[in-house]
């Protein structure tokens, strides 16, 4: 019994997650930022993003879960529906 409510818990911090858009402030790349599984209490440490361009570091967080980001196009950058 204990074991399925462990699989649910796991399965909602997979889903959750925060993913938002910015830009490189050194290359002026298109980025969607993306940290997920951020649900284990403590063991936190400072995860960075890096820009898959240029390498700058872009985000950070401390989280103990995984940051990462990913070029888009600036098509999909203005468009609101493309998180």
């Amino acid at each position: 019994m204990r074991a399925i409510h462990i699989t649910k818990y796991l399965k909602i911090c997979i889903i959750m997650g925060t993913r938002f858009k910015t830009k490189c402030p050194k290359c002026g790349a298109y980025l969607i930022i993306s940290e997920t599984n951020d649900c284990w209490p403590g063991c936190k440490e400072r995860e960075e993003a890096f820009c898959p361009k240029c390498g700058n570091e872009v985000y950070s967080s401390m989280t103990s879960g995984f940051v990462n980001a990913y070029e888009i196009t600036e098509e999909e950058f203005n468009n609101e529906q493309s998180i």
